[in-house]
């Protein structure tokens, strides 16, 4: 499996993973794998700008009401 080399982290940065990773119930090391994992994981802008794009040729053509109007028909109820 690849590894990576972490250099340069500042002290308070491993400090406060030392307390995170025993109250999420992981070591060090697999506490920075987590986290890692997590945002790489995360979708891109582009990804998301697509995704979007997607979504608005789905819902092309269609009339949704104003929130405003509904919220206040609701609450005069």
């Amino acid at each position: 499996m690849p590894q990576i080399l972490v250099l340069s982290l500042e002290a308070e940065i491993i400090e406060r993973l030392k307390v995170h990773a025993p109250s999420h119930g992981r070591s060090l090391e697999a506490e920075v794998r987590y986290i890692l994992g997590e945002e790489a994981r995360r979708p891109t802008s582009g990804e998301r700008y697509a995704r979007i794009m997607e979504l608005r040729k789905q819902f092309e053509g269609r009339y949704f009401a104003d929130s405003t109007e509904l919220v206040r028909e609701d609450r005069n109820k």
